[in-house]
């Protein structure tokens, strides 16, 4: 079965990453949660804003933007004219994998689209797909079927649920779901499985939390300043959350072992500070330790 591997910490990092732990250190404690963080109210309707065309390359760019040459025909609609609210914040999400087992990176990508009472896009304005392209194995993508998820998808990652040897697909979406699009082996996806996360997840892992060979799905939601952990049962079906609370205000997690006892902890960055969860080996995950930046 495929598995997401870490590499050890290198010295420098392995030594702050044991003053997190340790709780030492001016700033660094054991807080309870914070508040919430309400939504902005949503602006009032008016049409969406129109797609730009891409900058041109210079003379000196190291790269060029082929997305148009490369067939990558995609619209991703924030539909207002500016970020204006949590929901808008974080865009959508995309993950690079070779769905169909033939050696090439395929592309999915996901679609945040209108939502009323939240976006500013004109009413009836057409929500454009999710999109799976397939590499033809030339540098060009050929678009195959569009899958359905959660309403406002933000985050995907791509990871073998099931141990049958197909990349699976986990899409968080911004009102307190995850969907798992699972590979039938054949080129296409399953309809969505739901399982109810917090709202508002603003990062996401898929990593074998618990030592069982199974990949378990991770969650950070910004709202309510959780981590909600989605078990795998050995199958690619998944428990109902365990939730845990965290007192900062999260952006962004990473997973990986940082005392070296084999399990892997969590490390969420926030705004102003970072919170360690250490795995305890026995499912669960242990009180947070934080540290506020200076």
């Amino acid at each position: 079965m495929n598995k997401f591997r870490f590499p050890p910490p290198g010295p420098l990092i392995a030594a702050v990453l044991a003053v997190l732990l340790a709780g030492a250190g001016a700033g660094c404690d054991r807080p309870g949660s914070s508040p919430a963080v309400p939504a902005a109210a949503p602006p009032p309707a008016t049409p969406a804003v129109a797609v730009q065309p891409p900058i041109p390359p210079g003379d000196g760019d190291f790269f060029a933007d082929v997305t148009e040459r490369a067939g990558v025909r995609f619209v991703h609609q924030l539909c207002d004219d500016h970020v204006a609210n949590i929901i808008e914040s974080n865009g959508a999400g995309g993950a690079v994998l070779d769905f169909d087992g033939d050696g090439w990176m395929d592309l999915f990508l996901v679609n945040s689209g209108p939502l009323e009472g939240v976006t500013k896009a004109g009413k009836g304005t057409r929500r454009e797909p999710n999109r799976l392209f397939r590499n033809r194995g030339d540098g060009t993508f050929a678009p195959q079927a569009t899958y359905a998820v959660g309403q406002q998808p933000n985050l995907v990652r791509a990871a073998d649920l099931d141990g049958d040897g197909a990349v699976d697909l986990v899409i968080a979406n911004e009102f307190g779901t995850v969907s798992v699009l699972r590979n039938r082996g054949d080129g296409t996806f399953a309809p969505q499985v739901t399982y109810t996360i917090r709202s508002y997840p603003r990062s996401m892992t898929a990593t074998d939390l618990d030592g069982d060979g199974a990949i378990d799905i991770i969650t950070a939601n910004l709202n309510s300043n959780t981590v909600s952990v989605l078990r795998n049962l050995g199958n690619g079906t998944f428990a109902a959350q365990a939730m845990y609370v965290v007192g900062i205000t999260m952006a962004s997690m990473t997973a990986t072992d940082l005392d070296g006892d084999g399990a892997v902890d969590l490390v969420i960055a926030g705004r102003g500070a970072v919170a360690v969860l250490r795995n305890l080996g026995d499912e669960t995950l242990g009180a947070q330790v934080t540290c506020q930046a200076a």
